[in-house]
């Protein structure tokens, strides 16, 4: 890589020069053929874009898989929160069902004081009746 980028520099420095065969080098250097130079020319130009191309392809598939996960992670919430409104109105159905069969009866209500009020009330109209008998016969 190193050498891709003093490439570049060293043309723009004037050292570069051509060397037919039998010509002694100007300077020290390396030496490379036409086909050599070439290839390093179209590789260092396109090497950015191959850059590009590999950074996009990356991108694009983190992009894709994050959408993924993002929707998945939408779904499972969407699922857990209808269970569990389910499971809450399920729950305010068993409290509203023993609420309403365990709370006690309010005393106006209870068989057992209609009973008593009922025997009570025989019993006194009862010696009532007697007594205005008795008071009837007099």
């Amino acid at each position: 890589m190193c050498f891709l980028i003093s490439l570049p520099s060293a043309a723009a420095q004037g050292k570069v020069t051509e060397i037919n065969k039998g010509d002694i080098a100007p300077f020290s250097g390396t030496l490379m053929t036409n086909d050599v130079a070439t290839k390093l020319y179209i590789d260092s130009k396109f090497s950015k874009d191959e850059c590009d191309i590999k950074i996009k392809e990356i991108v694009d598939r983190s992009s894709i898989e994050c959408t993924r996960n993002l929707r998945l992670l939408e779904s499972k919430l969407s699922i857990q929160e209808e269970k569990f409104n389910k499971l809450i109105d399920i729950k305010n159905e068993r409290i509203y069902f023993l609420e309403k069969n365990w709370k006690p009866d309010p005393w106006y209500e209870k068989n057992s004081l209609w009973f008593s009020t009922g025997v009570v009330t025989g019993i006194i109209i009862t010696i009532a009746a007697g007594y205005a008998l008795g008071q009837a016969s007099r």
